[in-house]
C-alpha cells in the first residue's frame, strides 16, 4: 500500500523532506512509499487553495466499479483494509502534527512560529 499525496507544486518542494521523513517513519507499516498523484473530485477544491492532500492509495479492483453508484453500501466494505486504511491515516496525522514544521503555509498566512 502506498501513500499518495496530492500537493500543489510549490508545497511539494518544500515538503519533499517532510515527506521523506514521513515515509521512512512508515515503511515498517507497508505503507512508506508517496506518489504525486490527484486529490480526486471530493477535495480538489482544497488542494487548488493550497491544503495539502494525502491519501491511502490501495488496491480497488473490486471497488472501483461500484464506487459512488447505488451498488456501494456498507456492506462492501472490507473491514480488514478500513481499519489498515485508518491506522496509516492516523500515524500520518500524528507524525505531522508533531513535528516541528508545517507542511505548508496557507495561501496568504504568515509564516508559522517554530515549535520549541
Amino acid at each position: 500500500m502506498d501513500l499518495q499525496a496530492s500537493l500543489e507544486t510549490a508545497a511539494r518542494q518544500r515538503a519533499q523532506g517532510l515527506l521523506w521523513e514521513l515515509s521512512n517513519a512508515l515503511l515498517p507499516y507497508g505503507a512508506g512509499v508517496f506518489t504525486q498523484g490527484g486529490s480526486g473530485a471530493d477535495i480538489w477544491p482544497l488542494t487548488e487553495a493550497g491544503v495539502p492532500g494525502l491519501g491511502v492509495d490501495h488496491d480497488t479492483t473490486d471497488y472501483w466499479p461500484i464506487h459512488h453508484t447505488e451498488a456501494d453500501t456498507f456492506e462492501k466494505i472490507k473491514l480488514d483494509d478500513l481499519r489498515y486504511n485508518l491506522s496509516v491515516i492516523t500515524m500520518t496525522a500524528y507524525l505531522l502534527a508533531e513535528h516541528p514544521e508545517r507542511l505548508v503555509n496557507p495561501v496568504g498566512a504568515p509564516p508559522p512560529r517554530r515549535r520549541r
